[in-house]
């Protein structure tokens, strides 16, 4: 059996580490030994209650996890190593030689690596590593085309190390889990006449959550509820933003939820504003949902998705003509011809498949 470790900085509640949760969970355990390696477990979402190996590192910064990591990594001698979160791939790729010879080592990028480097203070400086070091990977796995181009002109690696795979979504799952009640508290936000919009997901600068108020901001028609849902950076300035422009009424934050797909059963329509974005998770099950996604012409594979997508509806961020269009009308419904046939790709019996074969074909070339 070979040993796959997959590497993540915590097992909160991000996408990167739904995507490696749902895949470690799915893997076949009759050809695999599967270990969930951490840097820090504090504040864990994912996989609480599962039968599998999840190790700790107890650091609370990768950096000074990294003496540790080398360590555990040379005591269990696995077949892969597969990580995710562009800086955690980085300092991978730096310490290889430190790492056993026979070890492959995979990057996942859960984003545009030149995106991140853009909101970094010293980007000219881990430009410059990334050129020089990511070489190093024996695999890099990317969500889209032009993610694959992003990953050559940011990094030193060859075409022929970077595969695309898309990402997992469990369809049965999603169904179940959106009959379930929603949470008592937040119930009068989802039970009145106003069109409700929805966001899930982290409160960062990315995802231009404050974009979206400034145009709520500008209806005249106020006949809408905008329902946030989710932790992060953002969250004091989102709530100070939105008393500045007396939106209180209107606009609802609501902590995390590990079960988001009731509430967006519920809305109108999901909302996706972000600056630039990779291949997201919860679109993805939107889509599943059949909800209408309304989204700004933004970098990244969820746009390009959801110009495909039936019930989507493309805005620019500076329309003057949103509350015309989705507030007073009745454009916005549930899609009756769904669009599944399209999003099997994204299944997870095949994106599963794809990945135990791309890591089979890489361990090959060794016995070649």
């Amino acid at each position: 059996m070979k040993k796959i470790i997959f590497v993540l900085p915590t097992l909160q509640g991000g996408g990167a580490e739904k995507v490696i949760s749902s895949l470690a969970l799915s893997f076949d355990k009759k050809k695999y030994i599967i270990y969930i390696l951490v840097f820090n477990l504090s504040k864990q979402i994912y996989l609480k209650k599962k039968k599998i190996r999840i190790i700790n590192l107890k650091a609370n910064k990768i950096r000074s996890g990294v003496f540790k990591f080398i360590k555990f990594i040379n005591k269990i001698k696995p077949d892969v190593i597969m990580s995710t979160v562009s800086h955690l791939n980085l300092m991978i790729s730096l310490i290889k030689f430190f790492l056993p010879k026979k070890t492959k080592l995979v990057a996942r990028e859960s984003n545009f690596l030149s995106k991140n480097l853009e909101l970094q203070s010293n980007s000219v400086i881990m430009r410059f590593f990334y050129k020089l070091f990511y070489n190093n990977f024996d695999l890099s796995l990317v969500f889209s085309n032009s993610h694959k181009k992003d990953i050559i002109e940011n990094t030193n690696l060859k075409k022929k190390k970077i595969k695309i795979l898309h990402n997992p979504v469990d369809f049965n799952l999603i169904s179940k889990l959106s009959q379930k009640k929603i949470n008592n508290k937040y119930k009068k936000f989802f039970l009145n006449n106003s069109k409700k919009f929805i966001f899930v997901g982290s409160l960062s600068f990315q995802k231009g959550i404050d974009i979206f108020i400034e145009i709520l901001n500008k209806c005249k028609n106020k006949n809408f509820i905008y329902n946030i849902i989710g932790n992060g950076s953002e969250l004091q300035s989102l709530k100070k933003l939105v008393r500045e422009k007396k939106l209180q009424n209107n606009i609802n934050f609501i902590p995390y939820q590990s079960n988001p797909f009731p509430y967006i059963a519920l809305s109108d329509a999901y909302v996706m504003s972000s600056r630039f974005e990779g291949m997201s998770n919860i679109v993805l099950e939107t889509l599943v949902l059949k909800k209408p996604i309304i989204f700004f012409d933004g970098i990244g594979a969820s746009t390009q998705l959801l110009k495909k997508m039936k019930n989507a509806y493309l805005l620019k961020k500076d329309i003057k003509n949103f509350s015309e269009k989705f507030i007073d009308s009745k454009r916005l419904r549930n899609s009756k011809s769904s669009n599944i046939s399209y999003l099997k790709k994204f299944s997870i019996q095949n994106v599963v498949k794809s990945y135990e074969k791309t890591i089979d074909d890489l361990l090959k070339k060794d016995k070649v």
